[in-house]
């Protein structure tokens, strides 16, 4: 190997650049194949089975059936009307007194 090294050194630099990508890709291919051998044979890859059809719709409609019991709290304000409403009561309270912050008297900025 160290015959084989001095050898390519005296080569042109084109040569020795040929000679460098080849050893990286070799290099890299062998590392690949090495890597993609464990992945298979450990079963990395390996494609699991889906559940039935029947089995993945009971789960959708347990899903369905769960959100339709907790819709009151899924809904925000128009849940709690809903709630309330059930009841008789509004559920939606309006408020008629306004209310302010802002002082009616001008400030005047001296200059």
């Amino acid at each position: 190997m160290l015959t084989y090294l001095e050898r390519a050194k005296q080569e042109p630099p084109h040569v020795r650049r040929r000679i460098a990508y080849l050893a990286a890709s070799g290099a890299t291919a062998l590392i690949f194949v090495a890597w993609l051998t464990v992945a298979v044979t450990s079963g990395t890859f390996a494609i699991e089975p889906s559940p039935s059809y029947t089995q993945g719709t009971s789960q959708l409609n347990d899903a369905f059936a769960a959100t339709q019991t907790h819709v009151n709290t899924l809904l925000g304000a128009a849940a709690a009307f809903q709630s309330n409403s059930q009841d008789g009561s509004s559920g939606i309270k309006v408020d008629t007194v306004s209310s302010t912050t802002v002082n009616d008297t001008p400030t005047t900025l001296p200059f």
